[in-house]
């Protein structure tokens, strides 16, 4: 509570930085999965990009707020 005071009055700045293992284990299990289903090279990038968008947008925010 003491933090999020701090933080409000402009005194402190905190950032929750996510360890790159997270996402490399999410994508580990998206991979694993894109192999089950023979994905295809178009497929595969189309996967790659959407996951490297919903992480950054979505899932690292998410996390970053959860852990706060």
């Amino acid at each position: 509570m003491a933090i999020n005071r701090g933080e409000d009055l402009k005194v402190l700045t905190v950032k929750v930085n996510v360890p790159h293992r997270v996402k490399d284990d999410l994508e580990y299990h998206v991979r694993k999965n894109m192999v089950h289903q023979n994905a295809n090279g178009q497929v595969t990038r189309l996967i790659q990009e959407s996951f490297d968008d919903a992480y950054t947008r979505l899932i690292q925010p998410l996390i970053s707020r959860r852990y706060r």
